[in-house]
Order: structure tokens, then sequence, then C-alpha cells
């Protein structure tokens, strides 16, 4: 089938709406829908520890992973392996809200081509809400979607060939690093709640820029593309609301994207 249901939980169902699996049988909903097919979460918290990952098996390509509501769905990670060692096929998740464990690299190991919409990655205390560093590359795209980094680490470090579009990105602490090198970013808010003293480091690929408390910002090729360093008049982004105010300029900023 190409549309699966799953549950939080252990036990025993068949993958229907009425039915779900459970999250214990998550390597049983991967092989019933097959090279991409779709997974739907139901609302809730889907916990897994050190090397279980997401997907449960390495073998699938293109599967969906798709919460039914915006961060109604949970994946938390007490570890460093966010992903299945040894993925190489695309995982597309939609509607998802990570939290993972203080590890360095939280969302770096072994899988490397993942798509992100609508979705929501939240860091450790000590771990980077994103690191594709070395010869890794999880990231290929992140589409409307918050990357919120609570660490004490040196923040995101993504590599050449990641898009992100129409997302916002969230330094909680003034020793984030959010370091792109020839990323394409467009339509992206780069926000720090505080004085940010790290470098932010924006590819050639790159339009409609907004900065905001990001002390020392280096560009390469097409630095007019910081289009704002203002104050974006989020909601309340004190108590993590990121959403712009009706008031905000953010609205007017962007460019329409294909």
């Amino acid at each position: 089938m190409s549309t699966v249901y799953i549950r939080p939980g252990s036990g025993t169902g068949t993958g229907t709406l009425a039915d779900p699996y459970y999250w214990s049988q998550r390597t049983a909903a991967e092989d019933a829908v097959g090279a991409g097919g779709t997974v739907i979460f139901f609302p809730g918290n889907y916990g897994y520890g050190n090397g279980a990952g997401c997907p449960n098996q390495s073998n699938h390509d293109g599967i969906t992973y798709q919460g039914m509501f915006r961060n109604g769905t949970y994946i938390y990670h007490t570890g460093h392996d966010v992903f299945k060692s040894g993925t190489t096929g695309r995982m597309n998740f939609k509607k998802v809200k990570f939290l993972v464990g203080n590890s360095t690299y939280n969302y770096r190991q072994y899988a490397t081509n993942v798509y992100f919409d609508q979705c929501t990655i939240v860091s450790g205390s000590t771990g980077r809400p994103a690191d594709t560093s070395g010869s890794y590359s999880a990231f290929k795209e992140i589409t409307n979607s918050l990357i919120h980094d609570t660490s004490t680490y040196s923040g995101a470090r993504l590599k050449a060939g990641v898009k992100i579009h129409n997302s916002t990105y969230v330094a909680d602490l003034a020793g984030a690093d959010l370091t792109v090198g020839t990323t394409e970013l467009k339509n992206v808010l780069l926000y720090a709640k505080v004085a940010n003293t790290q470098s932010s480091i924006i590819g050639s690929n790159s339009e409609k820029i907004w900065t905001y408390n990001i002390a020392s910002m280096t560009t390469s090729t097409h630095p007019t593309e910081v289009v704002g360093d203002t104050d974006p008049l989020l909601a309340d982004p004190s108590n993590d609301r990121f959403r712009p105010k009706p008031s905000s300029p953010l609205w007017e900023a962007g460019v329409v994207l294909a």
C-alpha cells in the first residue's frame, strides 16, 4: 500500500486509519509503503535510542514521513544518530518536529539525502541543530521550516548544495555560528535572541535574507541580498513564538519562488 498510518507506543496494528501501526512496528510500516510511499503519523511523541534512527531501515528510497498536523508529531532522540546509519536514499519529512539529545553532531550522521517541509528542527543543549560537515551532507532542502539552535556549541554548519527557502534560523545564545558555505538561502530570516558575536556566511545563490542581532556577517558574491537588519517584529520570540506580527516588515521583504 502507498500510504499507512502509525501511532506512538508499542502494540500491533494493520496500518490503516482505523487501525494504525504502532511506533514499534515502523519497520513493517516502511515495508508496507515501499519506495515513494507515505507514513502518516498520528499526533504524539515518538522516541528512540542511539542507532535506531528514522527511518528504521536503510534500503527504502523516497518515503515521506508526515505528521497529521504541523508540530503535532514530535520525534526525539537521546543520542546522535538521528537518521538510520547507512541511509542513502531520499527521505522526506513534513509537518514533523525534531529534538535530539546533547550530542555534538545531532543531525549529521550517515544520511545523505533528506528533505524537510513545514518542520521544526531543534538542537539539544550542547549539540548542533544541523551539521553536514566532513563527509556528511544530510540536509538537501529545508522549506517553510524553523531551525532552532538552543545549544552552547557552535551552531549550524551546512554544506554546498543545500537549499533553505522560506524558513527561519533562530539562535538562542551568543555563541551560535551559522556557517552555510555556498548554501542557497532564499526568503530566510537569521535571528539571534541576543547579540551574536559569531559570523554567518551566506552563499552565492542567495536572495532576500533578513538578519537580526548578527554582529558579524560575511557574504560571498551577493552581499546586497541581505535586505534588512532591524527587528523583524516577531510575535513573542522570548517564548519561542517566531511568527511575524501583522506589522512585521518581513511580509513585504521576500521574493516569490517558483
